[in-house]
């Protein structure tokens, strides 16, 4: 929920604080924890230019403060530094804003006083400054090569960063020509970029990306992007086998919600694009640092690339007042992301547009009357869509994060589960790593990546078990299959081996369920190791010690799989003969 001021509706008194506690205990069942909860910290720079705040301000992301709040979360917290490339107020900083740790006015990436890249795992940029071309070939307000390099060593480093701007080349002057964001969204306009990067779409005429939806009201206004009517977008979809007739379908994790699949955004009158990078080869130097735009896979699998990963629509043959043009309909790219730790380096998400995140699309424009001045916030409909909107907000902050916080995160998560009414359900407490049966690990672990799915989403928990899976396995060549979020064969380059990514195995044997057996093994260990949880045990629990008892139950459960995947190898076998025999 907002901490702007909202009209109250029928959401009001006992019902709605009743709602209230409920959501609350499902997104952080340790809101009353008798002990000092140490969830992991995952470090955000947020960074504004231009005419962009982190004030209550229409132009302010004051809301996406609000939703990063750390108690919603049971098993991590964000700590958020706001920055601002000008000198603006305190108030446009966020100064005094409860979810603000710390802010930086004046920032320059080069400047090691206004920035350590030690000090963050991710960087988010809200780009609204304009970037214009001279005669002379350079262009305005841009990063500086030297702040460009540091960007770069950070994401190099593992650093995660999103980045967004507006229509034509508003935001370009800080993402426009950063390695990698530069290749993922268009960035410039009314000329092509250095490298020939595309045009961005213009602010006015039939050509505009107009994704208003109609109002309450009638027609089209512009104004109708402070309404609680989204726009729908269309996630793209993952998928993987599980046997030989049967695949699991999964959106990216930037749009899997904890009640399922984030199907809107705010609209607005006149967006940017998303894109697929025109090529992957692109390499630079910035300030004596040599830069590869996209670099080749680490972990045995294809050259991870940016992607589109969801679309929006223009609905065309309409006028939106106080807009040029009858719109011409089109679908175009509204979230675009690039899994970089394939590839050993960060994270990259970026948006079509700001205005998916700024105050004024989701709570409301000030200088309307109500609803409008509420936003999302006018009716029941408008806040299950909010609800929805910041649930992506959050996956960006969870996506991003860099491998070891993501580590993190997935081992806590499992402790959440422990002490949670399910686990006590379906625990038996005379079972023990050294008498659980596979059986025993399974229904464990599927129970707790059902349950972790519900405060941290369905993707993130699957996710999270692959991950698993490959931290324990050698060779871990076999999950691929098994990952909806792997990069297909189709989706590589000419020259890729097929075998990198599709090895050779009989499509009948679904395997997905070893990674389940293997995180109920890690939970099995986490609980005879530390519960029932009293202050010398808790006291114990560090990242480092818990991550070694979830290996070691996790390879006990690997070792009964092995067992009887031998098992099934042999009756495998002689099916093949019996289909054979009489040939």
């Amino acid at each position: 929920m907002s901490d702007r001021t909202v009209a109250p509706n029928q959401f009001t008194g006992r019902l709605r604080e009743k709602l209230a506690r409920a959501e609350a205990w499902k997104t952080n069942p340790f809101l009353d924890w008798k002990f000092p909860w140490r969830p992991c910290t995952v470090r955000i720079l947020m960074v504004c230019d231009g005419f962009l705040y982190f004030s209550d301000e229409d132009f302010g992301l004051s809301d996406v403060l609000s939703a990063l709040k750390s108690e919603d979360f049971p098993y991590v917290r964000f700590e958020i530094t706001t920055a601002h490339r000008d000198n603006v107020s305190d108030a446009r900083l966020g100064i005094g804003n409860p979810h603000v740790s710390k802010t930086v006015k004046q920032i320059n990436f080069a400047d090691a006083a206004k920035f350590n890249p030690a000090d963050y795992d991710e960087v988010w940029l809200f780009g609204s400054q304009r970037s214009t071309k001279l005669g002379n070939g350079t262009w305005t307000n841009r990063l500086t090569d030297q702040e460009l390099r540091v960007l770069c060593q950070f994401m190099d480093g593992g650093g995660g960063v999103f980045a967004t701007g507006d229509h034509e080349d508003l935001g370009c002057a800080m993402g426009g020509f950063l390695p990698r964001v530069r290749a993922m969204r268009r960035w410039f306009f009314p000329v092509v970029g250095p490298n020939g990067e595309g045009l961005a779409p213009p602010f006015e005429g039939a050509d505009r990306f107009d994704t208003n939806q109609e109002g309450h009201d009638g027609g089209y206004q512009f104004e109708d992007q402070s309404d609680d009517i989204p726009q729908p977008i269309e996630p793209k979809f993952y998928s993987a086998k599980i046997g030989p007739f049967r695949e699991a379908t999964w959106p990216h994790p930037l749009l899997c919600g904890p009640n399922g699949v984030i199907r809107v955004l705010p609209d607005h009158a006149h967006e940017s694009q998303c894109t697929a990078a025109s090529t992957l080869t692109w390499t630079t130097t910035l300030d004596g640092y040599n830069v590869t735009e996209f670099p080749a896979a680490t972990d045995g699998g294809l050259k991870p690339r940016p992607e589109v990963v969801a679309w929006g629509r223009v609905i065309g043959g309409h006028l939106t007042s106080g807009k040029d043009g009858v719109t011409n309909a089109r679908r175009f790219g509204v979230i675009g992301a690039y899994d970089g730790h394939r590839a050993s380096v960060g994270r990259v998400a970026v948006d079509s547009t700001w205005h998916h995140f700024i105050n004024i699309n989701l709570t409301g424009d000030s200088t309307m009357p109500f609803p409008k001045s509420v936003g999302f916030l006018a009716t029941p409909a408008g806040e299950a869509h909010y609800a929805e909107i910041i649930a992506y907000f959050r996956n960006i902050a969870l996506w991003l994060a860099r491998p070891a916080k993501i580590q993190c995160m997935r081992n806590w998560s499992a402790l959440v589960f422990i002490d949670s009414v399910r686990f006590a359900e379906i625990y038996n407490p005379q079972i023990t790593l050294e008498t659980a049966k596979l059986y025993d690990y399974l229904i464990v672990g599927r129970h707790a990546k059902d349950a972790i799915g519900k405060f941290a989403s369905r993707c993130q928990s699957t996710r999270w078990v692959f991950d698993f899976i490959r931290d324990l396995v050698l060779e871990p060549i076999w999950v691929n299959p098994l990952d909806p979020w792997a990069i297909r064969i189709e989706e590589g380059e000419a020259g890729d081996r097929k075998d990198k990514i599709d090895p050779p195995r009989p499509n009948a044997v679904d395997l997905s369920w070893v990674a389940d057996a293997a995180f109920g093994g890690a939970i099995l260990a986490i609980r005879q190791e530390f519960f029932p949880l009293d202050e010398r045990r808790f006291a114990k629990i560090t990242d480092d010690v818990l991550a070694k008892v979830i290996a070691t139950g996790g390879q006990r459960a690997l070792d009964a799989a092995a067992g009887t995947l031998k098992e099934e190898r042999a009756a495998l076998d002689a099916a093949a003969r019996s289909l054979t025999a009489r040939r």
